[in-house]
C-alpha cells in the first residue's frame, strides 16, 4: 500500500515518478521544485560476494521522470537487519560495510564510490552490525548537487550496499534488511523528447 502525506497545503500531491511497494509519497514544494520521501520497512537489498571479495548489492528505489534531473540534496536515515535464515552467510554477527545512494547498482567488489555512481546521490557510510543488526539509525549525507541526463534512459535511485570481504562466505548470494527513510530533493529541468 502507497499513502501520501504533505507538508503545507498550497501544492496538491501526486505521485512523482515511480517507487516500490513500501514507499510513501512525494511532499511537492512547488510545481518545480520536488522533496520526494520513500520509507523502507524491512526491504530486502540483495548482496554478493563476489569469490573472496567485498559483497555488493544494489536495489531500485525510485525512477525519475524524464528529462535533465537536478539533485539539490539527499538524506537518508536507516536501520539494518540480517533475517535469521541469512545469517549462516555471515561469518559472524558483526559484519562491517558502507552504504551509500546513486544512480546504479554497484557492478564489482570496488568500494562505494570508487565507481563514481554508486553513491553520487548519498555517500557511503560506514556500517557496523551487532548481533546481526544496527539499532541506531545510520545517516547518509547528501553529495554536491549536481544535474544527471535523464533524457534518454530515466535517471535511477539505487539503494546500495557493500560487506567486507572478511564478513561474508565467499560466492554467496545472501540479502540484508533495511528500514528506515530517504529523502531527496530535485527538479525535472526538462530536455526529453
Amino acid at each position: 500500500m502507497t499513502a501520501y502525506s504533505q507538508s503545507g497545503d498550497v501544492y496538491p500531491v501526486r505521485r512523482l515518478g515511480v517507487h516500490p511497494p513500501g514507499a510513501y509519497g512525494t511532499l511537492q514544494a512547488s510545481d518545480l521544485l520536488k522533496t520526494t520521501c520513500i520509507h523502507l520497512d524491512n526491504y530486502a537489498v540483495p548482496v554478493v560476494s563476489i569469490g573472496a571479495a567485498n559483497g555488493v548489492g544494489g536495489i531500485k528505489i525510485f525512477t525519475f521522470p524524464p528529462g535533465f534531473i537536478k539533485r539539490f540534496g539527499t538524506r537518508a536515515l536507516l536501520t539494518f537487519s540480517i533475517a535469521a535464515d541469512k545469517q549462516a552467510d555471515f561469518l559472524d554477527g558483526t559484519p562491517e560495510g558502507d552504504v551509500g545512494l546513486g544512480t546504479i547498482a554497484p557492478v564489482d567488489a570496488d568500494a562505494l564510490g570508487t565507481d563514481a555512481t554508486d553513491d553520487d546521490w548519498g555517500t557511503a557510510a560506514a556500517l557496523t552490525f551487532d548481533a546481526f543488526g544496527i539499532a541506531a539509525p545510520v545517516a547518509i549525507a547528501s553529495e554536491a548537487d549536481g544535474v544527471h541526463d535523464g533524457t534518454v534512459d530515466p535517471v535511477e535511485l539505487y539503494l546500495n550496499l557493500l560487506i567486507d570481504a572478511a564478513d561474508l562466505d565467499d560466492d554467496v548470494t545472501t540479502e540484508i534488511l533495511v528500514s528506515g527513510d530517504v529523502w531527496f530533493s530535485w527538479l525535472n529541468q526538462g530536455g526529453a523528447e
